[in-house]
């Protein structure tokens, strides 16, 4: 169950300068109720019921400045979260495996991970609206990453809230009409993502401050569409390639 509140302002001190001000408020509660059995769980484990809660508050700030009717710079500040949840039980077995990660067992109920992000950006209009231009530029703290862990000898796996990361880029998009009908549109984006402390469980180090959490570096993508009429009906033809 999830009850919240929210809400968004913006307030325009100039004619051009305006600030962007929102928040969120909301109380998360989650029931799991645990019934196992068979030859992989050795046998039944007991009813089990399990619950976890929190409130998360998580608050928006931003500036725009509209240089001119084309051309726009913005800031921005927010804080998100992911929802935390709860473990099932992990069956005896595997207390040779805790004990292989020097901790004494899974949690019961993990937390949410948190994130607090910072944006700048611009939006530009150029050539009477021919060429379209956004870009940005990002930093983004992780904290409390939600990890799925593995847990040696019995392969069971469990969450917990392990580490912390940061993840800083920019991306760049434009679209541009160079003749009638003709459109074609490109992206670029850079993102360099990686745990910002030691991550350790117990004895065992599940990463190291600099390791990648991994996905592509670099992202680009390509279009254009032709539109045109056969008869009375409209109609194109559209390329894409993505990298």
């Amino acid at each position: 169950e999830q009850f919240a509140l929210f809400g968004q302002a913006d307030f325009a001190l100039t004619d051009k300068l305006k600030v962007i001000a929102g928040a969120r408020v909301s109380h998360n509660k989650l029931g799991y109720t645990v019934v196992a059995d068979g030859p992989l769980n050795a046998g039944p484990t007991p009813f089990t019921r399990l619950s976890q809660q929190e409130t998360p508050f998580t608050p928006k700030v931003g500036l725009s400045y509209q240089i001119d009717p084309d051309n726009l710079v913005y800031a921005t500040y927010a804080k998100g979260y992911r929802i935390g949840g709860v473990n099932a039980p992990v069956p005896s077995f595997c207390d040779a495996g805790f004990a292989s990660l020097g901790v004494n067992g899974e949690p019961p109920s993990y937390s949410s991970d948190k994130t607090q992000s910072y944006e700048l950006g611009s939006k530009n209009r150029l050539f009477g609206g021919k060429l379209q231009l956004a870009t940005s530029a990002f930093y983004v703290k992780w904290k409390g990453i939600q990890q799925a862990i593995t847990i040696p000898v019995c392969g069971y796996i469990y969450v917990d809230n392990l580490g912390q990361a940061e993840s800083k880029g920019f991306d760049l998009q434009l679209q541009a009409r160079p003749v009638k009908g003709l459109t074609i549109d490109a992206s670029f984006g850079y993102t360099n993502a990686v745990f910002s402390r030691d991550v350790i469980q117990g004895s065992a180090v599940l990463a190291r401050k600099g390791d990648t959490l991994g996905g592509p570096s670099f992202t680009f993508a390509l279009g254009a569409q032709q539109d045109f009429t056969v008869g009375s009906m409209p109609s194109f033809l559209r390329v894409d390639w993505q990298h």
